[in-house]
């Protein structure tokens, strides 16, 4: 994590997906585990959203007739959890949040649900 001279010794990028795998977490405990330290989060300036579980970094999102994968349906109170957390701290502040998100449809990555692997490849 990069921190800030402007903010003092905050996280300038906070990403969970890392943590997430490195803890083998489930979703149940996301914002329990991931969210200990709301003043980190409130003095983040940029999120890196990337749908994750504890056992994979980047999952997808939607799958092949654009409706949500099971795993973003998981993953989503969190990514509401940690908005909520940093607006709760910057409410009336002139900061700003960059969130960044990375999303994939099913047909980039594993199908996790289902334990097919589907992969595309861009054409030369």
């Amino acid at each position: 994590m990069a921190t800030s001279k402007r903010r003092g010794n905050s996280p300038d990028d906070l990403g969970f997906s890392h943590l997430a795998l490195v803890k083998h977490l489930a979703p149940e405990n996301y914002v329990e585990r991931l969210l200990v330290r709301p003043d980190l989060i409130q003095r983040s300036q940029q999120f890196h959203f990337r749908p994750f579980n504890g056992r994979h970094c980047q999952v997808p999102v939607t799958r092949g007739d654009g409706s949500l994968t099971q795993e973003v349906n998981d993953w989503l109170p969190f990514v509401g959890a940690t908005m909520r957390t940093w607006l709760e701290g910057n409410a009336g502040s002139d900061h700003i949040l960059i969130v960044v998100p990375e999303m994939g449809p099913v047909e980039a990555v594993t199908i996790l649900h289902t334990f097919r692997i589907v992969e595309r490849r861009p054409s030369a």
